[in-house]
């Protein structure tokens, strides 16, 4: 079934997705339109390779059959939630036993060694999802299959997505998930970080609602007219590398080196990040982060005028208008200092090295992506999708929130969130750190000076 084809069994469903990722121009009319749009990732994929890609893998089977095992993130309500997408693909594929593994895991890593240690004892996974956190290290220890022979032989029949999905989802699988510029993973959502505005708190308090292009400067000024009493914080301030490193990007500076290879954690600019992320809890401006565990929610304080401004993707939409608060929500770019700047994360699935039946696998994988699914998901506001007209033609509906275009305007300057093998040790190690700093008014140059040699170290292992 061609992708347009699946869109018209999945205009019109409803599902949740707020567990699934929690760690997202036009389509072309035909093929030519779509080659030509391919850009540098696909653009090697013409009449040559495909012929190339038919005689190595053989045309694709027109039925396919056998066992398909596919592991999820998530509990046991993801595959719930998810049925009606299972059950559309298993009437499009009689023959194949389709059977949904849920991953229950604490972060991503967790669940990359859990799929590995299930394989290892002789469970068969065919399709892993992976979020940018754990792709490079599938492909490390070897468990997922390269896709090129599969996406120069079918490249006719993926041309829409190929050429409607975000490029550089392409290009950073080349360069900095893989590094031999093949392709592992066919990109589907992501979540830019971007910061969430109670428009409500700042006209209250008399001030200018935050917009695209406000600076450092003009958020410190807000805090003595927000945060107006103990419980009343103009801004939550994760402990972590993921809310952490567009401070340092809007600085000029980063958390890591572009390859992933280096910490950049003490860096002058970095440092000044940090002493300004700092200062913002010494004043009384954020919650201090704890270090005991117990979490600040921010969607509540958020509805009940108690937090003015919070940092996230899209992920917390459903959160947001199921508390009532999106009506007053406005979604901005982060604050500069010197220069635009925030994070990106992306959602993936592989086809793993050992599948014995790869060509559903395969199947499975662009089925995923096509446009019905995808529609599908993004329309219930909880998926932030990869393919551009298929995110303006239904998040601004599903994400009702002012300026929800900067999701996806922020795409254009986003920094993919450092992502190595080690990358939830040197997250967790991060945290660590960033929670002291936060939680004192002593220079921070020492502690991030220690954290550099750790995540260096961790990195090396």
């Amino acid at each position: 079934m061609t992708d347009e084809a699946q869109n018209s069994s999945w205009s019109g469903r409803q599902l949740d997705r707020r567990r699934f990722l929690k760690t997202s121009a036009g389509v072309a009319a035909g093929a030519a339109a779509g080659a030509a749009a391919l850009g540098a990732p696909f653009d090697a994929y013409g009449a040559a390779a495909e012929s190339a890609a038919k005689s190595k893998l053989g045309p694709a089977p027109k039925q396919l059959s056998g066992s398909l095992t596919v592991a999820f993130f998530g509990a046991a309500d993801i595959v719930k939630a998810w049925e009606p997408i299972f059950n559309t693909f298993r009437r499009i594929h009689p023959k194949v036993n389709l059977e949904l593994v849920p991953i229950a895991a604490t972060d991503w890593t967790t669940y990359a060694d859990s799929a590995m240690l299930q394989m290892a004892g002789g469970k068969q996974f065919d399709v892993l999802q992976a979020a940018v956190n754990v792709q490079r290290l599938f492909i490390s220890k070897n468990v997922v299959q390269p896709l090129d022979a599969y996406l120069a032989r079918d490249h006719k029949q993926l041309a829409s997505y190929l050429s409607d999905e975000y490029q550089k989802f392409f290009q950073w699988g080349k360069t900095l998930v893989s590094g031999n510029g093949s392709t592992y993973y066919l990109p589907a959502d992501f979540n830019t970080n971007c910061m969430w505005v109670n428009t409500k708190m700042f006209k209250d308090a008399g001030l200018p609602v935050p917009a695209d292009g406000w600076t450092w400067d003009d958020l410190m000024a807000a805090g003595p007219k927000i945060a107006t009493s103990s419980d009343t914080f103009l801004i939550d301030l994760p402990a972590d590398t993921w809310d952490f490193q567009p401070w340092a990007l809007t600085n000029g500076s980063d958390i890591m080196t572009p390859d992933w290879t280096k910490s950049t954690m003490s860096h002058p600019k970095t440092v000044a990040a940090a002493k300004f992320v700092q200062s913002l809890c010494v004043k009384g401006y954020a919650p201090k982060p704890s270090a005991t565990g117990t979490t600040f929610d921010p969607v509540t304080e958020f509805a009940n005028d108690k937090l003015a401004i919070f940092s996230a993707g899209a992920w917390l939409n459903p959160s947001v208008k199921a508390a009532g608060a999106a009506g007053k929500a406005k979604i901005v770019a982060w604050p500069k200092k010197v220069r635009e700047g925030t994070t990106v994360g992306w959602n993936a699935y592989s086809v793993v090295k050992s599948s014995k039946n790869k060509e559903a696998a395969w199947a499975f994988l662009k089925y995923l992506n096509s446009a019905g699914v995808t529609t599908t998901l993004t329309k219930s506001g909880q998926a932030n999708p990869g393919r551009k007209s298929i995110w303006f033609k239904y998040v601004p509906t599903a994400a009702p929130e002012q300026n929800v275009k900067e999701l996806w305007t922020s795409l254009s300057y986003a920094t993919p969130t450092p992502s190595p093998n080690a990358s939830d040790a040197i997250t967790l190690a991060a945290g660590k750190t960033l929670t002291q700093i936060y939680n004192s008014s002593s220079d921070p140059t020492p502690l991030l000076k220690a954290l550099d040699q750790q995540i260096d170290t961790l990195n090396k292992a």
